[in-house]
């Protein structure tokens, strides 16, 4: 089998925002501080410190790029699973003896995802459904 020759990474960013990279399988990354060997004191004034993601060619002389703002990163050759629950409320009338009376049903699940793959919207359509 040939040798892949990239290499996919999955970014996840301040705010949540999630992207991928794909870069040559012999470029070179690294992730710290903004500015390189400053250590405590690449803070900036709200006492946060600052980290890129930087990528470089075949030498440190070659950098292709710098991104700011990446929480963390990791190969995408392997899967990451997330524990997700959801939950779901529907409002219904029954009939009791003393009239109709108002109901709300919540339904909660707990299961194992990847989050890397696309949700199915089938699945969360028929989570909850009440016999009319």
């Amino acid at each position: 089998m040939a040798e892949k020759t990239e290499k996919t990474y999955i970014l996840t960013l301040k705010g949540g925002d999630i992207r991928k990279i794909t870069i040559p399988n012999d470029w070179k990354i690294t992730f710290g501080n903004v500015i390189p060997y400053q250590g405590k004191d690449a803070r900036v004034s709200n006492g946060e410190y600052r980290i890129a993601l930087r990528i470089y060619g075949k030498s440190k002389d070659d950098l292709r790029a710098v991104m700011m703002d990446v929480v963390s990163f990791r190969e995408d050759s392997f899967s990451v699973m997330e524990k997700r629950t959801t939950v779901q409320r529907q409002a219904a009338q029954k009939q009791t003896s003393a009239g109709m009376k108002d109901v709300v049903v919540e339904a909660r699940v707990t299961e194992w995802v990847n989050p890397d793959k696309e949700e199915d919207s089938k699945h969360s359509e028929e989570f909850l459904k009440l016999p009319s």
